[in-house]
């Protein structure tokens, strides 16, 4: 039988020597994003699909050296592609449609990606189950009655159920991270300003990043080297480190496994260090690290305030849901989670609240120091992706159940999430892999020695490739 094309590097490989044509490959994919049960989607591109398949082929006959020669990518539906509506899973945004495209999509499709849909999330990329969406919520393709993750839970639905071979996330405090543990896959928050954010929905700009999403380390690698580097058009926004890594024998690492996790993380964290002692890696236990619950807490507080001004726009009169009266337009716009964390900001933001928010930037800045104090002694820290395997609807801690992967966002630092196991009930568990600024060649590593050690990671349906 006909092994399926899955990954990102496969595709390219069998278009480049003949062996699929971008047609072809694109039907592929098309074809099973078509059946999507998991609410993967809000918008399938079909017809921008095969259209870009045909530019793909013009110009790979033109002699052009595309790295990603007809690869079928799925975005987040809070990053914008010109012409194609762009909700942000919320009725504010149901029918908006932008004149432009992010920095993001225009680079990829310049290296010869093509568009299958705009994926699924949590309202605005508010949350994280991805349960919020007014569109309804997302389903894990591994067990349909556990949840995706959030916020960018359709995009790792998408990749983990063959329906694209990547796909672009965002990742204010986890969003991107937390769901390819949930959902198997591999997922990349780069360090602050290496991916231009134009285009991108804007949440809370100091915190979020997009990020590359794919079933494999190698990929996630290519699609951020695609996608990164400085744009005119942002002005947070950097050109990353020369791709200096580092020989995994080389790499001295700390393995931190706090309380508060399942079992399922704890051994996934075990055998992760396993993996990375077998590849000769020196792994360090250390006993703390930051507190979880305090990254929350700071995370809620500067992203409530900086949402309560990036949302402040929606008021029905130049573009949107209108109900007539911007106080009804919001009221009737936005769904409760996005209201609650409004309200949220807006007090952090008044004069009563304002020594909450001076107390979560001085906690930022302590945070900050911290990670740059333990990342300057180790080359990457081992560390939980989330809580828990994937849970069932309902049954989250709420925006504390990330909270392991805010030191990320909060610090500016790059991390990985790399699939390890399937637990007992067969749901797979994560592990994250942290690292200094501007260090993502050294997470690749790691991240690339988990996966030799490791071996090929089955997909939902069960079978091993």
């Amino acid at each position: 039988m006909k092994k399926e094309i899955r990954t990102v590097s496969e595709t390219v490989k069998a278009i480049k020597d003949g062996a699929a044509s971008p047609d072809g490959a694109c039907r592929s994919f098309l074809s099973r994003a078509g059946n999507d049960t998991l609410g993967a989607f809000i918008t399938l591109t079909p017809e921008e699909a095969y259209r870009g398949a045909v530019s793909v082929e013009e110009r790979l006959k033109n002699g052009e050296d595309l790295p990603l020669a007809g690869v079928p990518v799925a975005v987040k539906d809070n990053i914008c592609v010109a012409g194609v509506r762009c909700t942000c899973a919320s009725r504010m945004l149901g029918n908006y449609v932008p004149a432009y495209s992010a920095t993001v999509w225009e680079r990829l499709e310049r290296a010869g990606a093509v568009l299958v849909g705009k994926t699924n999330l949590d309202e605005f990329a508010m949350g994280s189950s991805g349960e919020t969406s007014f569109f309804g919520g997302v389903r894990n393709p591994y067990d349909r009655s556990r949840v995706a993750g959030g916020s960018s839970g359709g995009s790792a639905a998408a990749v983990a159920a063959g329906c694209a071979a990547a796909s672009l996330g965002s990742d204010t405090g986890g969003s991107s991270r937390l769901p390819a543990s949930f959902c198997g896959i591999v997922a990349l928050k780069p360090t602050y300003g290496t991916v231009s954010r134009f285009g991108l929905v804007s949440f809370a700009p100091s915190l979020e990043q997009i990020c590359p999403m794919t079933l494999t380390v190698e990929d996630t690698e290519l699609i951020y080297r695609v996608i990164s580097g400085a744009d005119p058009r942002d002005m947070t926004s950097v050109d990353p480190a020369p791709a200096e890594g580092k020989q995994i024998s080389r790499m001295n690492i700390a393995l931190w496994s706090p309380p508060g996790v399942t079992e399922d993380v704890t051994g996934a964290l075990r055998d992760a260090a396993g993996m990375l002692e077998a590849s000769g890696a020196h792994v360090t236990g250390i006993d703390s690290f930051f507190d979880p619950a305090e990254a929350a807490a700071v995370y809620i507080a500067v992203s409530s305030a900086e949402a309560s001004s990036t949302l402040s726009r929606y008021d029905g009169i130049r573009y949107g849901f209108s109900a007539g009266t911007p106080s009804r337009t919001r009221g009737e716009g936005f769904g409760e989670g996005v209201k609650d964390r409004l309200v949220t900001g807006a007090y952090v933001l008044t004069e009563d609240g304002g020594s909450l928010y001076g107390r979560a930037l001085s906690h930022r800045a302590r945070l900050v120091a911290l990670a740059e104090e333990v990342t300057s002694r180790y080359d990457v820290i081992l560390m939980p992706a989330a809580r828990s395997a994937a849970h069932r609807p309902g049954d989250g801690a709420g925006p504390a159940e990330d909270g392991f992967s805010d030191i990320s966002n909060l610090s500016g630092t790059p991390s990985l999430t790399v699939p390890v196991k399937l637990n007992g009930d067969g749901l797979p568990v994560g592990v994250g892999l942290l690292a200094a600024r501007f260090r993502e060649a050294v997470l690749f590593a790691a991240g690339r020695a988990i996966e030799r050690a490791r071996g090929a990671f089955p997909h939902p349906s069960g079978e091993v490739e």
